[in-house]
């Protein structure tokens, strides 16, 4: 966005961060302190909450950064109407979500979410990152073990996204994890073959 630009509300910068999937992060922090600087608390909840309907985008951190920072009881619940209503989010986006509402202490207001964050806890830990997950396979002489074992008690519906979110975020894919989807590949549960074979192709 032009430096020269003085929008009178925060959609304009958020529209400019959707339309650039290839932001830096530098871009990002830049668009968040602007936000925070230049518009008070309500403007900022209205132009947000507006945009929870899509938490795939490019925007979506910047959404979480400034909803994380604007902890409002009906920000924060469109945050969580809005995830429960997109259960195709990738793993670590979904846990980014989960994890704000969770730090500001209603994610128990959503049973199902809360169930889905111990999940994705119990698989990878409190730091989730599929990058970390996919490098820890690779590099770790037991981190292909240590991932099956992991992915066990998993919801065969969350192990998908998963397997997918792996697929996606470790390019190129290394002799490591191509093994560990192969194993995946000959799962009994037909939903983790699917993900398996889909991100092997």
């Amino acid at each position: 966005m032009n430096a020269s630009t003085s929008p009178d509300s925060p959609g304009p910068i958020l529209d400019w961060l959707r339309g650039r999937p290839e932001c830096s992060d530098r871009e990002r922090d830049d668009a968040v302190e602007r936000i925070a600087s230049k518009f008070d608390a309500d403007a900022v909840v209205e132009a947000v909450s507006k945009r929870f309907h899509d938490l795939g985008g490019p925007d979506a951190e910047v959404l979480l950064r400034l909803a994380e920072a604007n902890p409002r009881p009906d920000l924060l619940r469109a945050l969580g109407n809005a995830l429960a209503a997109q259960p195709d989010l990738p793993p670590e986006r979904a846990w980014d979500a989960l994890a704000v509402l969770d730090g500001a202490g209603v994610l128990d207001d959503f049973p199902a979410l809360r169930e889905l964050f111990e999940e994705l806890n119990e698989c990878f830990g409190d730091d989730l990152s599929v990058q970390e997950l996919a490098a820890q396979i690779e590099d770790d002489p037991d981190g292909l073990w240590l991932a099956l074992q992991g992915l066990g008690p998993v919801e065969p519906d969350v192990r998908a996204e998963i397997i997918a979110g792996l697929a996606v975020g470790a390019e190129p894919m290394g002799p490591g994890l191509s093994e560990f989807l192969r194993l995946l590949a000959y799962a009994d549960d037909p939903a983790t073959r699917a993900a398996a074979l889909a991100a092997l192709a």
